[in-house]
């Protein structure tokens, strides 16, 4: 085995014993009581309103080597805590005018266990938090970022995505990344620390050995593999792998420690629907009979492929619009089906229109712009407004580049009459000419 599955062995055996580790419980305690001094400096500046800097405890643990690279690590603290520092302020959950105020943070202290790996061609870091995880972390902040881009007159996502940056990049203390990772850290699994220490490798170009990959894709197929075959019956073989692109392509700066498994049983339970939705024909299991009673059930796979939706949608409508058992399975009545057709038609609607807008630059912010401006009488999104607004902006983003097309057209027929006009250059002049006349043309086709 390689490096990562070494340091996973580690964290995991030292996390286990941590809590009964009398050598870091009394190295910690000692530490702590020689800075209660500026521990009771740092709360009088809170009493009296003041946002003091945060004071740094370093715990280092004992190094460890071996012929694949070196690991530096150790816990780190700081005091007071970010949700103390919000608590001491009153400020946003903590403030007396939240809709839901918060009560004071169980910890005064928070705490990460940090970890530098080295090997000969590169350097990296990770940190594990040892306390309940802050909403003022990346990941919990994301949502409470949307009045403030509405504020700064800018797209949510695109506010958000500027925020997370500055916690994916270089440090400027070290000149590269901290991965932020999730254990959990009472009971922390040994496959599932090194994924985590895998997907952080292969994100940052840091080497991973090609043992440590396969027991990382090997705890992920185990995953996998528990939520399709509730759907397929198949082998799984070689899904993991894709599950794990998508890791490194989507998963960053994880909220809680079950995110990473929450993400992989999502993605795999994607990709045994789409491979369900292929091979199924159309209407097969749709209904389902009563024999005693007779009545008739749709089925929750019928209804999310005739919708276009995942089944996890099916069965959140069921909540709201009631559903009906029939041999021990749930469905939709023929009412019942009704009921979901009309509350998630508007939903299908705006599904279709935000995508056809797309395609003629019309961006996710002006799309919701434009459903809350043109209303019905009721106070719903009057979609068969909003349906003819984005055909005349198609209609007048081609009448735009017919325009353009023509004035180019117009230019390059004036620039041949310019006397001093050298003989290459008029060359060129005419095959520019001549490949817009065949544009020209080639739409003019096309509108016939």
């Amino acid at each position: 085995m390689g490096l990562l599955n070494d340091v996973a062995g580690v964290l995991c055996f030292y996390l286990r014993t941590r809590g009964t580790n009398h050598a870091v419980q009394e190295g910690l305690q000692q530490r702590r009581a020689l800075l209660q001094p500026e521990m009771l400096a740092i709360t009088k500046q809170l009493e009296a309103g003041e946002w003091p800097d945060p004071m740094l405890l370093a715990f280092r643990l004992p190094p460890k080597e071996s012929p694949a690279g070196r690991m530096e690590w150790g816990e780190q603290w700081l005091f007071p805590s970010a949700d103390s520092l919000m608590w001491w302020h009153r400020d946003f959950d903590y403030s007396p005018l939240a809709a839901q105020p918060r009560t004071r943070p169980q910890h005064v202290w928070q705490g990460h266990l940090t970890v530098d790996l080295s090997t000969q061609e590169q350097h990296g870091a990770v940190a594990i938090p040892l306390t309940s995880v802050p909403w003022t972390e990346p990941r919990g902040l994301r949502q409470r970022l949307k009045p403030l881009a509405k504020q700064a007159g800018q797209a949510p996502r695109k506010w958000a995505q500027q925020y997370l940056r500055q916690f994916q990049g270089p440090q400027p203390l070290t000149g590269y990344p901290v991965g932020r990772i999730q254990v959990d850290v009472q009971r922390p699994q040994q496959g599932e620390t090194l994924a985590n220490l895998v997907l952080w490798a292969m994100r940052h170009a840091f080497p991973v050995a090609e043992e440590d990959q396969h027991a990382a894709l090997t705890w992920v197929r185990h995953l996998v593999q528990g939520v399709v075959r509730r759907v397929l019956p198949d082998d799984v073989q070689g899904w993991e792998s894709e599950v794990f692109q998508r890791l490194i392509d989507s998963f960053d700066l994880p909220a809680t420690p079950l995110s990473l498994r929450q993400f992989i049983q999502k993605e795999a339970r994607g990709l045994a629907l789409n491979a369900l939705n292929k091979r199924t024909p159309p209407g097969q299991h749709r209904l389902l009979t009563d024999p005693q009673s007779g009545s008739t059930i749709s089925l929750p796979r019928w209804v999310a492929q005739e919708f276009e939706v995942d089944v996890s949608t099916v069965y959140r409508g069921m909540q709201t619009c009631g559903f009906t058992v029939v041999q021990g399975r749930r469905g939709f009545s023929e009412a019942q089906l009704a009921a979901f057709t009309q509350q998630y038609a508007p939903k299908r609607t705006r599904k279709r229109l935000r995508e056809e807008g797309k395609k003629h630059g019309i961006t996710p912010d002006t799309f919701k712009h434009l459903a809350r401006r043109k209303k019905q009488s009721d106070g719903t999104p009057d979609w068969g407004a909003i349906e003819a607004h984005i055909k005349r902006r198609g209609y007048n983003a081609a009448e735009e580049d017919a325009m353009a097309l023509e004035e180019r057209v117009a230019t390059l027929e004036a620039l041949l009459t310019d006397p001093a006009l050298g003989s290459q250059e008029r060359e060129e002049v005419l095959d520019a000419l001549r490949q817009l006349r065949q544009l020209r043309q080639r739409q003019q086709d096309a509108n016939s």
